[in-house]
């Protein structure tokens, strides 16, 4: 039996661990945007809390009533996209990809659960933090030195100016750190020690040079967002002003050096490039030093002998924020009656938003986003109850957007949701996002003792970092993104949150679950598992016919493909490949068959009926061809189809 202090420090490391672990995991993978990584995480994160509520080990204290609610709704959420998958969606695969997301990210949610306890939430929010810094870390030198790193190739048409690895997307790696600015900053001036606060300080300049080498604006300003809420709510504000003077001027130096560097900022490659890479290199490191040095001496000579910050009186402290919040109405009152705000509408719905640093952070152009919007409003009316299904954008804005564009999402969490899930789902993705904020805000507000304000206030501050980016970008996806939230989301409805909760016990010992919630809890867990390892074997199997085609061995592939087939025998995915490969084989019957299940599977996908066309005319029916890719046409009016002739058996599209 394990000690009263073994237990604590286990529980200890579990809280920081485990986000740490998932946050630099699925960021190093890609942002756990592959079906893959992503199945594999929910798989494991339900199978550690069937194995600690088995063994009497979860959950560490009990479950709160805020932390139910968060279960249940997204457990709701799920349940609303299963039955989408089955019943009214456009696409049954598409639907149940969706599906096994939202179990996956029920999984982790869970699990984060189960493990709180007492001062969990520093424990979870540092943990946090911790994992961003180290992505970042990653991201800014792989820009610095790309040798060290085996960097993917973006697609065709991918900007190389912008810094995206390791997320390999560049405004998802940009919302990630603006999601850790929050913590980051809350450690920097009220963290427990000096060291903490020191360590802190100086990540904060690296994250932001990577959010400037993004080149994201959606990212700035999730990042502007996250501070402002953190000032608004945690108690200790004037520490936390005077532990980001520091890291401040870090930033500015980075920031005019990086400037400075243009071939460099721009990731134009080159000796010059290189050459400057490594200066770069040695400015960080002797800025991140600097920064760190500072911030300790500062926080030591403020805090000796019991410091002289005192609590700021309540009073002043509420003058403070009368005289900034009319300052701000002021500045919005001018800035409409001006037209300021108009012209800014007017540039935003405007698609092209340059491609270097300096020419996208100096303007509004939305990139094609307000089309994306509109289009997704459009598609909510034309399915006002059910939604057009799960996970099915993609085709509704190919046969019915405006831009030329190939998009999946709708660069809108909130109105993807409610195009695809119709209005239970748009009401169920903003409880879950604003409800939590909403509730983390208001009991930092009441929560009596600093220490467990404050971080609470800094999770709510990365929540609304994610409920920022969500609203302008496709965070859902980029799996990174939703896990960090989740994370937040546990720590500030767990038992720590709360001062009641507070004195409950949080050692890893036996729990009031018995027998039977605990039977009931791991029969639904391994449900979920098999329901994620469904679309997870059937890619993998895709994935295989693929790499069998490239080196040959058509037997081979045509084996993988139709095992692919028998796990998911609603997939048009491999029954595409299937038609393709059978094809090459000149199986031309056999073919046909399997491209036509492929359009009865998705027929408003013009992909399939394009595949259609191709394996009509290679058994020489031209005729049923053109017919076929002329439905190809009619569901994707504005592209130049021909252009993709002969390309999807290759790389799996």
């Amino acid at each position: 039996m394990l000690t009263e202090r073994q237990n604590s420090f286990a529980l200890t490391l579990v809280q920081f661990g485990l986000p740490f672990l998932l946050v630099a995991y699925l960021g190093l993978e890609a942002g756990g945007y592959d079906i893959l990584v992503r199945s594999q995480v929910g798989i494991i994160a339900w199978w550690l809390a069937i194995l600690g509520i088995v063994a009497g080990l979860l959950p560490a204290t009990k479950v709160t009533t805020a932390g139910w609610i968060g279960i249940g709704l997204l457990l709701a959420l799920a349940l609303l996209t299963g039955i989408g998958a089955l019943t009214w969606t456009e696409s049954e695969e598409r639907s149940m990809i969706e599906f096994s997301r939202v179990l996956s990210l029920l999984g982790v949610f869970v699990l984060m659960v189960l493990v709180q306890g007492r001062d969990g939430v520093e424990r979870t929010v540092t943990g946090v933090a911790a994992g961003v810094v180290l992505v970042g870390l990653v991201a800014l030198a792989s820009r610095y030195q790309p040798d060290w790193f085996t960097i993917p190739q973006l697609p065709v048409g991918y900007s190389t100016a912008r810094l995206s690895y390791p997320l390999e997307y560049w405004n998802g790696l940009a919302a990630l750190m603006a999601l850790g600015l929050g913590p980051l900053a809350w450690a920097a001036g009220a963290g427990r020690s000096v060291l903490t606060k020191s360590l802190a300080a100086a990540s904060i300049p690296v994250i932001l040079a990577v959010c400037f080498l993004t080149a994201s604006r959606g990212g700035l300003i999730a990042a502007v967002a996250a501070l402002l809420v953190l000032l608004v709510l945690v108690p200790a504000r004037i520490k936390i002003l005077i532990g980001l003077i520091i890291p401040a001027i870090g930033t500015l130096i980075l920031f005019n050096m990086l400037n400075d560097r243009p071939e460099l900022r721009d990731g134009n490659g080159g000796p010059i490039a290189a050459a400057q890479g490594g200066d770069m290199l040695g400015i960080t490191l002797a800025v991140v030093l600097f920064v760190a040095a500072s911030q300790a001496l500062i926080f030591w000579l403020l805090e000796r002998d019991g410091g002289f910050l005192p609590d700021v009186d309540r009073q002043v402290t509420r003058a403070v924020g009368a005289v900034a919040g009319i300052v701000t109405v002021s500045i919005l009152v001018i800035a409409i009656g001006s037209g300021f705000v108009g012209d800014r509408w007017s540039e935003f719905k405007q698609p092209q938003s340059g491609d270097s640093t300096v020419s996208r952070l100096g303007n509004l152009n939305s990139g094609a986003r307000y089309e994306f919007w509109k289009s997704a409003y459009k598609a909510s009316e034309s399915e006002s109850l059910t939604g057009i299904g799960p996970g099915t954008f993609e085709y509704w804005w190919a046969r019915s957007g405006e831009g030329t564009e190939h998009v999946r999402d709708a660069h809108s969490l909130y109105l993807e949701f409610l195009a695809e899930t119709g209005p239970i789902g748009f009401l169920l993705i903003l409880l879950i996002i604003f409800g939590p904020i909403g509730f983390a805000s208001v009991l930092s507000l009441r929560e009596g003792s600093p220490n467990r304000r404050a971080p609470i206030a800094a999770a709510a501050a990365g929540m609304t970092a994610f409920a920022v980016t969500a609203g302008i970008d496709w965070a859902w996806e980029m799996t990174v993104l939703p896990v960090v939230f989740l994370a937040l989301v546990a720590a500030s409805i767990g038992p720590a949150a709360g001062s009641r909760s507070a004195r409950t016990d949080s050692r890893f010992t036996g729990n009031s679950w018995q027998w039977i919630p605990r039977s009931c809890f791991a029969l639904f867990s391994l449900v979920a598992i098999a329901i994620i390892a469904i679309p997870y074997t059937g890619e993998k199997r895709v994935r295989n016919s693929q790499e069998h085609y490239r080196k040959g061995d058509s037997r081979a592939a045509l084996e993988s493909v139709q095992d692919a087939l028998n796990i998911q025998p609603y997939s048009a995915t491999a029954s595409v490949q299937k038609a393709q490969l059978l094809s090459e084989l000149g199986r031309f019957p056999a073919a046909v068959s399997a491209a036509q299940k492929a359009t009865l599977d998705e027929p408003f996908n013009w992909k399939n009926w394009y595949v259609l066309g191709e394996v009509f005319e290679a058994s020489g029916k031209n005729k049923k061809a053109g017919l076929a890719r002329r439905r190809a046409q009619e569901l994707n009016p504005n592209s130049d189809i021909p252009l993709y002739r002969g390309t999807l058996a290759k790389n799996g599209a």
